[in-house]
């Protein structure tokens, strides 16, 4: 058995633990390190879990999107979406 990003090969079967599993583990490390550990190396609750929440909404809002929505709609959108961020990102630093 091999597996690949989560989906054990040959026989389809998708384990989604497989992924999470590494996040898990590295949000525990920090936890423990922040409460006994010297400097700044806290956990931000609230981006983390806000992150979590948009790691696990996006994938299904994707799939339903691209089911319903041209292809043209969607690269039009993504396009849009990754041209307003380079935009921000340039402001920020030119700012």
């Amino acid at each position: 058995m091999i597996l690949i990003n989560g989906v054990q090969t040959g026989s389809g079967v998708f384990n989604p633990m497989a992924r999470r599993a590494p996040s898990i583990a590295g949000v525990l490390t920090y936890a423990v390190l922040s409460l006994g550990g010297k400097g700044d190396i806290a956990l931000d609750w609230a981006v983390g879990v806000g992150m979590g929440l948009g790691g696990l909404a996006g994938p299904n809002l994707g799939i339903r999107l691209q089911h319903r929505l041209p292809e043209r709609t969607l690269r039009r959108g993504l396009g849009l979406l990754a041209l307003a961020l380079g935009v921000r990102y340039a402001l920020q630093f030119l700012t």
